[in-house]
């Protein structure tokens, strides 16, 4: 799977994506955290099974995120999931 984000503005806070955070795990045992106000270039899991966690508090009102999923051939995936944390990218 790829997830392509078109727009991207999630609250970040003072320790690492603490109050808005997008989480994406592909079950092998990689995840990205991903908060700040730039977009972030594309993650492709490297696993058949993916979760995307988004988890918001009510504090700030950013503007949020925009994204494409499209399902693409596990061999185009590097191993572990590609990308790491993203604080402002």
């Amino acid at each position: 799977m790829k997830l392509s984000f078109n727009d991207f503005e999630l609250e970040i806070g003072p320790n690492n994506c603490e109050y808005d955070v997008l989480k994406i795990l592909d079950y092998k045992g990689s995840s990205v955290r991903l908060c700040g106000d730039q977009t972030p270039p594309d993650v492709i899991s490297s696993g058949r099974k993916t979760g995307v966690i988004f988890k918001s508090d009510d504090l700030d009102t950013y503007r949020g995120l925009s994204a494409t999923i499209t399902f693409v051939d596990n061999s185009a995936a590097p191993t572990p999931m590609q990308h790491g944390i993203y604080n402002d990218y």
